[in-house]
This record gives structure tokens, C-alpha cells and sequence, in this order.
């Protein structure tokens, strides 16, 4: 027996995007040397200041407790001058080992006229969460050069995952640590200003690490494709103006909203009634089970096609629509799906999404999930 070909393994799962075995092969990247630091006093963040602006270009990531930029707070930010070399500065961890941290205001303060120097570049991962978080924190950025996420997108934009972890893999051969490895999954999951200074140093310092090194290998495969100027002139100057998109929000009239949600409820709560009266029994209107019964055993209306399982009678859209001429209560039925999806999807889904000090919605515009280049909105989902 030969030993195994972990690179080529590895490479045969960035193909065929087998994320999570080629996080088990990763091909070769060596981080044993590195050197992450933490900025615990006001000395130590003056000096690494000071490199920041020597060395002219750096890497940074924030840290914060929420992946809403909206509504997250700052818990820390790291810095990379140079691989294998990292920095974080916590500002607002509940370190349960008692470790001294600087003021959050001394911090962003120290850091401020670094971080709005345009002739100082900076180099991030999803920049624009960055931007965000940064600006609801007082500070403008600028100088802001290269986006490694809208980097691995221009170079394989039919590819679905471009997070850091994906990147480290698919360009650098390293396995980096996971958000959940530090913060936990599930219900027992930390917030990140909960994690110890201690624990959270080398994740943030990779972040940042792993972000300078992916630059440095993204940006002359750029190059060698000839899309160094899509990024330089569409995608990059776009950053900006998303970030102002999505920090102004869209206006919602919580009122009128409102309105329409207990109009939608009133009318749900008819057709219900209406339609337990023609089918002669009261089931449960959402059950596909339930109403296929009623529908092709009680009623005996022509069953057109089983479900994909075979395990009962397919109660789709098309079947319904089609059975609409054959009898009133396919057409009751798809009126309640209608206006339930009304309800539960915008009205009151809308309402809860109402940020409270602005009193808009805040949805993220991607430029990285569809392989046309078009932009998409999520969280929440505002061009359906």
C-alpha cells in the first residue's frame, strides 16, 4: 500500500467542491511560524500604529457579535503587515480570565486616522461588512484597495462559497480555523465577546493573516486572466455605494403593514371557514396528506401525479389550478396559500426586520452569489 496523495486529494475535492473532505486534505500551506500578537495596552497600540502607517498597505478584519453589520457591536479588529505576522487589539471582550484590554474609544480613536488615510491601502475579506461596522462606529474608511472575496468570485464566479475558509483552501492549501471552533454551535454557541482574549487572538490574527496572503495570490491570478481592471473599476468602486445602500435602508410604513397583516388575517380566517364548509370537515389546510385525501378520496377529483416519494397525492400549484375548474375548493385553497404566503412572508417577516433606530430595513446587496455578475439581496430578500 502507497501512502496517500494528500494534495492530490485535496485538489480533486476543490473540484469537484467537496468542501468539507477538502477541509480534511488540505495540500500545504505552513503556518507554524506565525507570529500573532495581542494588543492588551495603549503602548503597544501606539507601536503597532506606527507600523501600520510605515508599512503603507495592510490587511484587517473586525470582530464583532453579530453578522448583521447593522446591528453589530465591535468586539476587536486585527491587522497583517506581512505573512505569517498578525495583530488583534480587543476592545470589549467579557474575558473571563480577567485579561486587560484597551478602552473601545481609546482604541477606534488611535486607530481612526490610519484607517480614513486613503494613501494608506487596506486589503479585506467582505470589506463592505467592514465599512459598515466601522462607520456606525465613527470611522469613514478609506484606502480601501482589494477585496479578497470579490477577487475569488471574478476568478470563478459559478463557484458558491468565497468565505475566507473557502479561499485558504481552494488558493492557499491551509485548513484555517472555524468561526464555530471558537464560538460553539447550536444553542451553546458563545458570542464573540464572550470567547476569552486568549482563545479568540489566534483566530482574528489568522483572519487577518490569511486575508494578506490571499491577496497575495489572488491578485496576480487576476492579472494573468486580464480581470485586474473589472475588479479595480466595477467591483471595487461599487463597495462603497452598497454600503451606503445598505446603511440608508428602505423606508417601510410599519403602520400600513400592520394594517395589511390583520386584513391578511381576517380573510384567512374566512377562507378557512369556507373552505371546512365545502370539503364537509374541518383538516389541517396545510397538511398535503390531508388535503389529498379530501381532495382525491372524498371528493374524487382526478389525482393528476404522486408526490416525488410516492407516498401520497402531489397537491402543487399545478394540480391545484388545474382541479380549480372542476371544483370550488382547489380555488379556496390556492387563495388561503396565497395570502398566508402574503402574511408570514412579508407582512409580519417584514415588521420584525424593522431595525429600531432607524426605523428601515437593512438587506445586504452580494455581489458574489450569482454566476451572471447581477446583484442579489438577502437578510432580507427584497427583489422577490
Amino acid at each position: 500500500l502507497h501512502s496517500t496523495d494528500t494534495k492530490q486529494l485535496s485538489r480533486l475535492f476543490k473540484e469537484l467542491e467537496f468542501r468539507q473532505l477538502q477541509m480534511d486534505f488540505p495540500e500545504s500551506t505552513d503556518l507554524s511560524k506565525k507570529n500573532y500578537q495581542a494588543i492588551l495596552d495603549i503602548r503597544a497600540l501606539s507601536a503597532l500604529v506606527s507600523r501600520l502607517v510605515d508599512a503603507g498597505s495592510f490587511a484587517l478584519d473586525t470582530e464583532t457579535t453579530s453578522k448583521d453589520p447593522m446591528r453589530a457591536k465591535m468586539v476587536g479588529l486585527s491587522f497583517s503587515l506581512s505573512p505569517h505576522e498578525a495583530f488583534y487589539v480587543p476592545c470589549a471582550h467579557d474575558d473571563p480570565d480577567r485579561l486587560s484590554q484597551i478602552n473601545i474609544d481609546d482604541v477606534l480613536n488611535q486607530l481612526k486616522p490610519v484607517l480614513e488615510n486613503p494613501e494608506i491601502k487596506k486589503i479585506g475579506q467582505n470589506i463592505k461588512y467592514d465599512w459598515i461596522v466601522l462607520a456606525r462606529h465613527g470611522i469613514k474608511l478609506a484606502g480601501v484597495i482589494f477585496d479578497t472575496m470579490l477577487a475569488s468570485y471574478l476568478i470563478n464566479p459559478s463557484k458558491r462559497a468565497h468565505n475566507l475558509d473557502q479561499i485558504a483552501l481552494d488558493f492557499l492549501g491551509h485548513r484555517k480555523i472555524t468561526y464555530q471552533e471558537v464560538t460553539g454551535k447550536g444553542k451553546t454557541a458563545l458570542n464573540f465577546s464572550q470567547i476569552s482574549i486568549e482563545k479568540a487572538v489566534p483566530y482574528a490574527c489568522e483572519d487577518a493573516d490569511i486575508t494578506l496572503m490571499a491577496y497575495r495570490v489572488l491578485a496576480p491570478k487576476l492579472d494573468e486572466i486580464d480581470l485586474t481592471t473589472l475588479l479595480q473599476t466595477i467591483e471595487m468602486p461599487l463597495v462603497p455605494v452598497l454600503t451606503k445602500m445598505e446603511m440608508r435602508g428602505i423606508c417601510v410604513d410599519e403602520e400600513r403593514l400592520s394594517q395589511l397583516s390583520k386584513s391578511f388575517e381576517h380573510q384567512l380566517n374566512t377562507l378557512e371557514q369556507m373552505i371546512y364548509g365545502v370539503a364537509g370537515e374541518k383538516f389541517n389546510i396545510k397538511s398535503s396528506q390531508q388535503l389529498g385525501y379530501i381532495l382525491f378520496e372524498k371528493l374524487e377529483l382526478p389525482a393528476q401525479k404522486k408526490t416525488k416519494k410516492r407516498t401520497g397525492y402531489s397537491t402543487d400549484v399545478d394540480v391545484l389550478t388545474h382541479l380549480a375548474s372542476h371544483h370550488e375548493l382547489p380555488a379556496l385553497i390556492l387563495r388561503h396559500r396565497t395570502l398566508a404566503k402574503l402574511k408570514s412572508t412579508y407582512t409580519d417577516a417584514l415588521l420584525v426586520l424593522v431595525h429600531p433606530e432607524t426605523g428601515r430595513i437593512h438587506t445586504s446587496y452580494n455581489q458574489t452569489v450569482t454566476a451572471t455578475g447581477r446583484l442579489s439581496s438577502s437578510d432580507p430578500n427584497l427583489q422577490n
